[in-house]
């Protein structure tokens, strides 16, 4: 949805910026390992395809899910309530709170999203101040307006066709992840 890089995207696939340093290539070693080290987190993650290089810029290759959908609608959210590893510096752990203090007691933070509105037959989109702008009284009221449409008439549609499918497959996720052993996610992020 955002981010610091942009990402490219091109016949399916999205070519995400490898960060620099340890974070960048702990990224990589994920998407190379996480079929032999957690297989059944495999069916949550797009088909990874290896890196690419354009010129000095290194570049995750991932399966665009979003290429399938006429009018994609994606919400990118940070989970969890620790976004700061282990051996993060004490500058870093500040920075991350800073960000968004409620993310400790909601347990996530939205980073971005986009909503097709069928009434105006345009996107919203929200940037990464609107999610860290969330409260545990305002979490809710995020995540509506990510299912929601621009169509009173049919948001109504839209949330008995959306909500159950994202609640069963976030409900399957979350049952994958407390089974695994071992592994520990930061600064991690889902998109719906």
């Amino acid at each position: 949805v955002q981010g610091k890089d942009a990402m490219l995207g091109a016949n399916g696939l999205l070519y995400k910026p490898v960060q620099k340093g340890d974070k960048g290539q702990r990224e990589v070693d994920f998407y190379e390992q996480v079929g032999s080290v957690c297989p059944t987190l495999r069916p949550f993650l797009a088909a990874y395809f290896g890196t690419h290089s354009i010129g000095e810029k290194r570049y995750l290759v991932l399966e665009d899910f979003a290429v399938r959908y006429r009018e994609p609608c994606v919400m990118d959210l940070k989970i969890g309530v620790v976004t700061y590893e282990p051996t993060a510096t004490r500058e870093k752990v500040l920075s991350e709170l800073r960000k968004c203090p409620a993310q400790a007691s909601v347990g996530f933070r939205p980073c971005g999203m986009r909503v097709f509105g069928t009434r105006t037959c345009k996107y919203r989109m929200r940037g990464k101040d609107w999610g860290r702008a969330i409260t545990p009284i305002t979490a809710t009221q995020l995540l509506a307006e990510f299912v929601c449409d621009d169509d009173k008439d049919r948001s109504t549609k839209r949330m008995r066709r959306v909500l159950p499918r994202l609640l069963e497959r976030l409900g399957e996720l979350e049952a994958v992840l407390s089974e695994l052993k071992g592994v520990r996610f930061f600064a991690s992020s889902i998109i719906l």
